[in-house]
């Protein structure tokens, strides 16, 4: 959906949005963006259209769907608009819905998503965010996303739940501020606490030989802008003895004592 934001003309991305719908096969996805370029206006307009007896009503049901995800992320949508907003309109306006009826690592694809939020306010357009994330092959929800070698010297950029049965010999973890890690929605729940707890053990042992544990000073939040950022609960409850404190300083980095 996003990348349809970022080109109208992506014909792939037109068909591979469509045919999440059931009804809409390749053939009458085809169709439908052959109508989209033919007609000429603009995604809104398009999607804004009533399309009752054009298609069948095994296509026009699926298509319902899709119309309604894109008038959310196309109606008052700015170049401005903040990445996290249309991620979050997508995911309300039915595909999070889609994902949990349709696969059985519903809740960790949709938790991928969620992790994309985090990556997305250093970007001022949908085009820049998506020529980024979509290097990335690990966010598309397959366990078996990572097919690289390591003596290519290649850098993986993972989120959490991807990378669990996997081990690299250096690991890098970034975001660990109260707020980021563990989350903030998890603080009025103990079993998400734990949860989020659990994923920080995932995390911190996918490293083979070296583990670098990474929080900002500040960070920026949806809805205040930047602000300060704790150290994450989770490195407080380290035993100090167990790690080094390294802090970034003029563009350096500066050892202190060992803990």
């Amino acid at each position: 959906y996003m990348k349809i934001l970022a080109n109208p003309l992506d014909e792939t991305s037109w068909i591979r949005a469509l045919t999440l719908w059931q009804g809409i096969g390749p053939g009458y996805a085809a169709k439908i963006y052959e109508r989209f370029k033919k007609e000429g206006k603009s995604i809104n307009q398009f999607v804004s259209s009533d399309v009752s007896g054009v298609f069948p009503v095994r296509v026009q049901a699926g298509y319902s769907v899709f119309q309604k995800i894109m008038r959310a992320i196309t109606s008052e949508i700015s170049g401005e608009t903040d990445i996290a907003d249309i991620v979050e309109r997508i995911l309300d306006s039915g595909y999070e819905t889609h994902v949990l009826a349709t696969y059985e690592n519903a809740k960790e694809r949709i938790d991928d998503i969620r992790e994309l939020v985090n990556f997305s306010h250093d970007y001022e357009s949908v085009k820049d965010f998506i020529n980024d994330t979509s290097l990335q092959e690990g966010f598309k929800g397959e366990t078996n996303a990572f097919s690289f070698s390591e003596d290519a010297g290649e850098l993986v950029l993972s989120t959490i739940h991807q990378a669990k049965g996997l081990e690299w010999d250096a690991v890098f973890l970034i975001g660990l501020c109260d707020g980021q890690f563990p989350h903030s929605k998890s603080s009025n729940s103990d079993a998400e606490m734990e949860e989020e707890r659990r994923l920080f053990y995932v995390a911190v042992t996918r490293a083979r030989k070296y583990l670098y544990m990474v929080h900002p000073a500040l960070r920026y939040d949806y809805q205040l802008g930047t602000v300060s950022a704790p150290r994450s609960r989770f490195l407080e409850e380290l035993a100090s003895e167990g790690y080094e404190v390294w802090r970034a300083s003029s563009g350096t980095l500066d050892l202190e004592d060992e803990l």
